[in-house]
């Protein structure tokens, strides 16, 4: 059985609140308010909600479509739709 070692992060709080920064004892609240057992997991749920906000869920593309790919897909829309109109 093969065994991952967990990986730790060193926090350090400062004397007063910010836009960047809360202490010690705004997160000992948010754990008591949330009901969790530790500060531990008050910081996975806000680094998890931050993640979510920030990070995009999708694989990047290659950026926008080529003009001519673009005119391909148009003639063939256009051929297949039956009184529709295309998006394209």
């Amino acid at each position: 059985m093969t065994t991952r070692a967990k990986q730790s992060l060193l926090l350090n709080f400062g004397p007063k609140e910010a836009t960047h920064a809360v202490t010690r004892k705004t997160v000992k609240a948010i754990r008591e308010r949330l009901g969790f057992s530790n500060e531990t997991q008050v910081i996975q749920y806000a680094l998890a909600a931050l993640r979510d906000a920030v990070l995009p869920r999708y694989q990047g593309d290659e950026g926008p479509v080529p003009e001519a790919m673009l005119r391909h897909i148009r003639k063939h829309v256009d051929q297949d739709t039956s009184g529709g109109k295309s998006l394209l």
